[in-house]
Parts: structure tokens; sequence; C-alpha cells
């Protein structure tokens, strides 16, 4: 299956194209024949003359169709990247080549009521639609990553935020998630695309295929947040965040650039680093003494005030 897989994601473009259009051409003509056998019950492909006028019938539709479809970019979008604008801008083109097939018709002295154009405009969206759901869904399952080997993740807040998390992250490979957590008891039992939603106070029973937790809450309270972050400690798994919506929205990092939680991210403000022009002069050639030199925060004074060259720095600590 991955061999197989393998071998048609690499595909030439122009190949990829030529079989969506051979889909589209067949799935018009479905729609001209449904659309005739809707409207006379009594119709049959296998009489000639009514199999000439299917023909007559499609033939146009064709002509007018595939070059709306190829120069509008109908085939340019990745199946299996496939959004809901997709599908708006299928019905959109179908509209107008509905339209457009009309119009000629009539030139022609071709009258049918607008039944017959109504339907195969409503079979058309239908089907070509369906065609790209089901294609989208194939390679999804086809995708090169075997999901025995995919790392297993819970998403914490099943939000805007932890929907997109979710789409970056199984479209990725690399990762699998599991399950959504969330403090809303109206999302409780739910599903997100087939991933059910659960409430954190019962998910111990649920993280046995986890290895990850990642929070999805970018603009939760400190407070708020410190309070998730011990909850989970407790599950003796790994516990990311993703990057806040400021920069996120600013395009300086992505939704999937999942980082560690720091001492900043609970103390609810950003470290300040130290301005040279400041405290150099006061510093430099000067003879520093520190106290409690030893501990965390003496270590790490000492560290910035060699930065700014001293003549003798005292390191003081008792003990």
């Amino acid at each position: 299956m991955r061999k197989f897989s393998k071998k048609l994601f690499s595909q030439p473009i122009w190949f990829r194209r030529f079989q969506l259009s051979s889909i589209d051409t067949i799935i018009l003509l479905f729609s001209i024949l449904l659309t005739r056998f809707i409207i006379n019950e009594n119709y049959t492909i296998y009489k000639l003359e009514l199999l000439d006028e299917t023909l007559s019938n499609l033939i146009p539709l064709i002509l007018i169709a595939l070059p709306i479809y190829v120069f509008t970019g109908q085939y340019k979008g990745l199946s299996r990247y496939m959004q809901s604008t997709t599908l708006y801008e299928i019905i959109f083109r179908n509209t107008f080549i509905c339209f457009l097939y009309f119009l000629v018709q009539r030139l022609y002295d071709i009258n049918y009521n607008l039944r017959y154009y109504l339907l195969i405009w409503i079979l058309t969206n239908f089907m070509i639609c369906s065609s790209r759901l089901v294609l989208s869904d194939i390679f999804k399952k086809l995708n090169i990553s075997n999901d025995g080997n995919k790392i297993g993740v819970a998403i914490y807040g099943a939000g805007s935020a932890g929907f997109l998390l979710a789409s970056a992250i199984n479209t990725g490979g690399k990762y699998k998630v599991r399950l959504f957590i969330d403090d809303s008891s109206h999302l409780w039992n739910t599903r997100i695309n087939g991933i059910p939603v659960r409430n954190p106070n019962e998910i111990k029973d649920n993280l046995y295929n986890v290895k990850k937790i990642l929070i999805a809450i970018p603009s939760v309270p400190t407070n708020r947040f410190k309070e998730i972050f011990n909850s989970l400690q407790g599950y003796n798994k790994e516990v990311l965040q993703v990057p806040s919506l400021e920069n996120i929205i600013s395009g300086r990092t992505k939704i999937d650039n999942l980082k560690p939680i720091l001492i900043e991210d609970l103390l609810g403000r950003d470290s300040v680093s130290p301005e040279n022009n400041l405290l150099g002069p006061g510093i430099k050639d000067s003879t520093v003494c520190v106290t409690g030199a030893g501990g965390s925060i003496g270590s790490q004074l000492c560290k910035e005030i060699i930065m700014l060259s001293p003549d003798k720095l005292i390191l003081l600590e008792r003990s």
C-alpha cells in the first residue's frame, strides 16, 4: 500500500489533471443520461436515435465545461488538501456552465424546459463535489506515513486553534491526533472530524496511546493556563503549547510550531533582556559583588554582568 501511495503521489501534474478531467467528462455524460431518464421514464440509451440525441447534447456541454474548468483552475488544486472553498468554486463554475449551455441550446433552437437544465446543474454539482470529497478521503487514507508509526497526541482545546492544529498535524504525517480535551461541557462526547472530545477530569483512561499533550488555547489567561499545565503534569506526558495568536497572525510562526512550556509562560510576562546602554556605564571597569551567586537568579545575574565587562566580579554564597 505504501508503494502504491508513493507512486500515486509522484505522478506528473499533467497526468493527474488528465485523470480529473476524465472523471468530469464521465460525470457530465451521466448527468445528461440521468436527467433524460428522470424527465422521460421511457428513455433508454440502447435506442440508436436517442444515443445520437444524447451525444448531440453531451458534446456542446463538454466543449463549454472543460475549457472553463481548465482556465479557471479547477485542476490546479490538490485534492488531498481540499477545503469548502473548493466546493463553492465548483458550484459557481457549474452555474456559469449551465447558463452558457442553455444559451447555446437556444441558439440552435433546441428547447428544453428549465427543469432539464436545473437537473443537469444539480446532478453535475452533486457528482463532481462528491468525487472530490471521495478523492480527498482516499488520499488522506493513503498518506505515505503509516498510522502505526505515528506519535499519538492529545489536543487540549477544541476551539478554532485546536481544529487548525489538528488539520496541520494530520496533513504533516508525523503525529496522529487521538483525542481533544476541552473545558466546555457542551463539547464533551462530541467528535471533530471523527476525533472524540473528552472531559479533562475523565481523560486518564484515554491517554494510553498518547505520548504528548498539546495545549491549543493561545488566548487563555495566565492563571488558567497555569491550572491546566499543573493538572496535566500528573499524567507523565510531554506537554507542549501552540504559539501566541499575535505571532501566528503576524506570520512570525505557524500554528504547528509547538514549543515546550517555559517559566515565562507560567509567570505571564515576557522576559526582558538587559540594555547595555542603561547598565553598561555602571558596571564597565567597576568591581561588582553578587550575593547569593550560587542560586538560579544569582548565577544568571553573574552571566549577564560578565557580558558588560566589569573590572572584577566577586561572587558571595553562604551555602
